[in-house]
C-alpha cells in the first residue's frame, strides 16, 4: 500500500488523530483482519479450483476410456469377419478403431483449455459443420436421456394420484385424431 493514510468510518487515521497510537493500533489490526480474510478466500477459492480440475479430470480419463472400450468393440467385431470376404468393410472398421483410439488418447492427454481452444477452431473453420454436429449429438443425448427416462418410469411402482381424478374415462371419450 502506497499511501499510509487509511479512511475508517469518516475520520482519517494515520497518525494526524488527537490520541497518540490507539488509531494507528486499530486501524492496523483492521487491515490485518482485511488481509487475513483476502488470504483465506483466496485459499478457499485456489482448494476448490484444484478440487474441480481433478474432478473434471478424472471425468475426462473416465471418458476417454470409454471411448476406447468402443475402438475395441469395433476391432473385436472385424476380427469376427472373415478378412478375405469383407476385405474393405474390415479396412474401413480398422481405420475406424484407429480414429476413435487415436481421440480417446486426444482427450487423455490434452488439458481442458487446449479442448476448447480446438473446438472453436473447428467451429471457426467449419461453422455449418459444427452446427450439424451440436445438433446431432444433442438429438443423441436426448434420445439417450429420453429412453432412460422411460426405462426408469416403467420399472417404477405406481403412484396413486394426488389429485384424485381418474383421466381415463375423459381421455376414453375424446376422437382419435
Amino acid at each position: 500500500m502506497a499511501d499510509s493514510t487509511q479512511f475508517t468510518s469518516g475520520a482519517r487515521s494515520g497518525g494526524n488523530s488527537g490520541s497518540a497510537g490507539s488509531g494507528d493500533t486499530s486501524a492496523l489490526d483492521a487491515e490485518k483482519m482485511i488481509e487475513n480474510a483476502k488470504n483465506m478466500g483466496t485459499q478457499i477459492i485456489g482448494t476448490v479450483r484444484e478440487s474441480a480440475t481433478s474432478m473434471m479430470d478424472e471425468q475426462r480419463n473416465r471418458a476417454a476410456d470409454q471411448i476406447a472400450s468402443i475402438a475395441g468393440m469395433v476391432r473385436n467385431s472385424v476380427q469376427s469377419l472373415d478378412g478375405q470376404s469383407a476385405g474393405p468393410i474390415c479396412q474401413y472398421a480398422d481405420d475406424t478403431a484407429r480414429q476413435i483410439d487415436s481421440f480417446a488418447e486426444t482427450l487423455r492427454s490434452r488439458s481442458w483449455s487446449e479442448l476448447a481452444s480446438d473446438v472453436e477452431d473447428f467451429a471457426r473453420r467449419w461453422p455449418v459443420m459444427f452446427m450439424a454436429s451440436a445438433i446431432g449429438a444433442g438429438a443423441l443425448v436426448g434420445r439417450f436421456l429420453v429412453s432412460s427416462g422411460t426405462r426408469v418410469t416403467q420399472n417404477a411402482p405406481s403412484m396413486p394420484s394426488t389429485t384424485g381424478m381418474n383421466p381415463g374415462p375423459i381421455l376414453a371419450r375424446l376422437p382419435n385424431l
